[in-house]
Formats: structure tokens, C-alpha cells, sequence
């Protein structure tokens, strides 16, 4: 079929998945198909299933006629490809308010196609607005909603990320991605972006905390957290306003159906947006600079009325309460293990251990021995044990297991990496020995 168009029903090859799609997925598929080209689009009878490029031709072969119409279903709020380290977030399948949120590893290259080096990018759909997002088939830096430095977004379009962790909830979840390749060519030597989303029940709102943490350089550099307003083409007619609450620096989309984000910066401090930021601006920056950084933003989704938030606390401690719900980043031990304050190996605390994650390590002194949880998938994991210096203490290989198990380990005090391999599956865990 040649080069594809940006929009997925203008392609041709959405009826040919209908024959070709896993049958354990497919319900998940023919739900989406009807709801989005198919018998209960809201569209016109002749733009419906998949009219461009011959892919009508398809349809007529293989949509299941003689099956019932297929009815939506949301089994858990956050899914994600770690063959490619994306997370996205739903708080429900219902319609054109849903709450879509997405953050990107990019682990993925593709060669001899229109790639870009979209690690630590972010998206949200809500309300039937892109608030933003990008930056599509594009490569300008004011097209990304991502973490820039020294004003670019990348400097090898190939440059890859990788996921780190991530635990499900029942309102959301928490994931965290590596920048990886893509954050190195531009002269850091590690970041994080951590993404808490939390979707309060009863409600048609969202909560999400976006928490960049960029690792000591010996150079300085300008660190911009930035988000592309509605997509590479246009601004989706957000209307940006920027200001101060609670002493820190605040700024409101407003979408379609009233809906809405309004943003806090919580950290750093010294956080400040461009003077000639306007209510069209686009993008929306918010800047800091020096050999390290951190930047918490947290972001409320809802419609109607802005409400007001009340912050407590100071840097990376801050709690919000806004519109009847208070949280804060102590809630969640991925996320304050890897924003603890700098200092010495010994002085960070990390909560590696979670039932709610794939594979769960934790140091226990007593029987100076490694807690682990491997899931119960069949298969043999690979688990590698290395020190800060990147040597290998212990390798060991771990058979599916319903309950932990205790290995023995001696080693001097410090952060260790557990580094899980099964088959293509592959995560890392933190731990510390005191």
C-alpha cells in the first residue's frame, strides 16, 4: 500500500486487520472497529468502514456480518506495549470525554521509516480535545510534549528510552520511563520521567503528577518541561492562561465541552515561564537551569468550573488538595525513591518491593537475604544482581513461583540493580543494602 497517512481510517488496512488479528484480541478490536469506522460510528454511511485505499474491499471479506454488534469494555485503567515502552491511561470507554493520558519509553526504533526520538513524551485527549501531544511526522523542538535541553528535544532522531517500572491501580497506575540513548546525546547522563495517574471513582476527572528527574552533569544546561499545545498542526483551540496559586507557578487549558487542565509546578522552586508567554501561547514552557534537576508538575483534568488548590509543604514533599482530593508523591515509594534528596549511596531509601509490579526485590537485613517475586508466566527468568560500578555480584535463574522467595546475598552497603530477562521481557528494580 505504499506510504501510510497520519490518520488510522484513512489507510486501507483497518478492515484487513479484522482477518488478521489475534483471536484472544479481537473482541477488544471489533469493539473499537465499530465504535470508530464501523456499524455505530457517528459518521456518514459512506465514510464508514474504512473507505479510502480499497479498504471497504476488506470489510466486505471479512466483518463478521452474522455476529452481533460488539459492546465496549474497560477492564483495567492503564495498558501498555513493552516492546516499545508505552503506557496509556483510560479512565473509560464511553465517549468523546474520556480521559486519555499517555507517556512514552520509545524503546523501539524503526529503520527506513518516519521515526523520531519520542522518549518522555507525554499526551493527553479529553473532553474531544487534544490539550497536547506531537509531534507526529515532524522534528521541530516546539512540537513535542517532552523534557527539552538546551532547547532540543533530541539529537539522534533514532536515539531510543526504555521503560523502568510501572504497578497497576484500580483508579490508575504509575509508570516510569528511562531516557536512555535519547537523553544521553544531549549531554545528560541519566533522566527519569515518572507519570502517577489517578482517576477518582464516580468522576469524570483525572489527577496526574509528570516528575522529571535529571542526574548531576559536570555542564550546566537549560531544562525545559514543555508541553506542544494540540497537535503538530494546530492548537486544537486550547486557550492557554498562565499565572500564580498557592505561590507557585499555575497555568489553565481550556478545551471543548468545557473541559479543562489546570497545572501546578511544585518543584523547583526557581521555576518560572517565559516572559512573553500570552494566552496563545504554544508551546507551553516552564524552565530551569544548572547540572541537575527536578521538575513536579501536577495537572487536574475535569470540566466546568477551575478549581482552586491549596499546596502544603515545600519542593518535592508538596501535597495538593484540589477539588475535594488530596494526594501527594509520599503516596508513592517508586517515585520518592528516585527524587530523594542528592547525597550519598546510603542516604537513599528505596521501596523496590511491590506486589503490585511484574518482579519485586527488597533487601531484608536480618537474613541478609534478597526477597524476590517473579510472576507466575511460564518460563525461567534470568535475574542479574549489579553493583553501582556496573559489575555483577550474583546471577541466578528463577522459576515461576506463586509466593517470594529469599536468596541469600552478602554485599557491601549501597544501590543495587536487579536486572529481570525473560524471553523479550525485561525490567529493572532498585534496591538498597544497608
Amino acid at each position: 500500500m505504499g506510504a501510510d497517512e497520519g490518520r488510522l481510517h484513512q489507510n486501507g488496512w483497518l478492515s484487513l486487520l479484522l482477518e488478521i488479528t489475534p483471536e484472544e484480541a479481537f473482541p477488544r478490536y471489533r469493539a473499537w472497529y465499530d465504535r470508530a469506522i464501523g456499524v455505530l460510528a457517528d459518521r456518514p454511511l459512506d465514510s464508514r468502514f474504512d473507505h479510502h485505499f480499497g479498504g471497504t474491499t476488506w470489510s466486505l471479506i471479512f466483518y463478521p456480518v452474522d455476529a452481533p454488534a460488539s459492546r465496549p469494555f474497560h477492564q483495567q485503567p492503564m495498558v501498555y506495549d513493552l516492546s516499545f515502552s508505552n503506557f496509556l491511561f483510560r479512565n473509560r470507554v464511553q465517549d468523546e470525554n474520556d480521559i486519555m493520558f499517555s507517556l512514552w519509553g520509545d524503546g523501539f526504533t524503526a529503520r527506513n521509516s518516519w521515526d523520531l526520538a519520542e522518549c518522555t513524551a507525554i499526551s493527553l485527549i479529553a473532553f474531544n480535545t487534544r490539550f497536547f501531544g506531537g509531534p507526529s511526522k515532524t522534528n521541530e523542538p516546539e512540537n513535542f510534549s517532552t523534557l527539552l535541553v538546551d532547547g532540543n528535544p533530541s539529537a539522534n532522531k533514532k536515539a531510543t528510552g526504555d521503560y523502568f517500572d510501572f504497578w497497576h491501580t484500580t483508579r490508575g497506575g504509575y509508570a516510569v520511563v528511562l531516557g536512555g540513548q535519547k537523553y544521553h546525546s544531549l549531554g545528560c547522563n541519566k533522566v527519569l520521567r515518572h507519570a502517577v495517574v489517578e482517576y477518582p471513582p464516580n468522576e469524570n476527572t483525572a489527577l496526574i503528577f509528570v516528575v522529571d528527574r535529571i542526574y548531576p552533569t559536570s555542564t550546566s544546561h537549560v531544562y525545559t518541561w514543555q508541553l506542544n499545545i494540540g497537535d503538530s498542526e494546530d492548537n486544537d483551540s486550547v486557550l492557554v492562561t498562565t499565572g500564580m496559586e498557592s505561590q507557585r507557578p499555575s497555568f489553565i487549558l481550556e478545551g471543548r465541552n468545557d473541559g479543562f487542565v489546570k497545572g501546578w509546578v511544585l518543584h523547583p522552586a526557581d521555576a518560572k515561564f517565559p516572559e512573553a508567554m500570552t494566552e496563545s501561547i504554544d508551546p507551553l514552557q516552564i524552565t530551569t537551569e544548572g547540572t541537575f534537576a527536578d521538575f513536579v508538575v501536577a495537572l487536574y483534568v475535569g470540566q466546568g468550573e477551575f478549581p482552586r488548590a491549596s499546596i502544603d509543604g515545600e519542593g518535592l514533599t508538596s501535597r495538593i488538595t484540589v477539588a475535594g482530593h488530596s494526594a501527594g508523591l509520599n503516596e508513592y515509594p517508586g517515585v520518592i525513591e528516585g527524587l530523594s534528596p542528592r547525597g550519598s549511596a546510603s542516604q537513599t531509601h528505596v521501596a523496590a518491593y511491590s506486589t503490585r509490579t511484574n518482579y519485586g526485590i527488597r533487601y531484608h537485613s536480618g537474613q541478609k537475604a534478597l526477597i524476590v517475586s517473579v510472576p507466575s508466566n511460564p518460563g525461567i527468568t534470568t535475574m542479574r544482581i549489579v553493583n553501582s560500578a556496573g559489575q555483577t555480584v550474583l546471577l541466578e535463574s528463577l522459576s515461576p513461583r506463586s509466593h517470594p522467595r529469599a536468596i541469600p546475598l552478602r554485599a557491601a552497603s549501597g544501590v543495587y540493580f536487579a536486572k529481570f530477562c525473560r524471553g523479550s521481557t525485561k525490567q529493572t528494580r532498585l534496591f538498597h543494602v544497608p
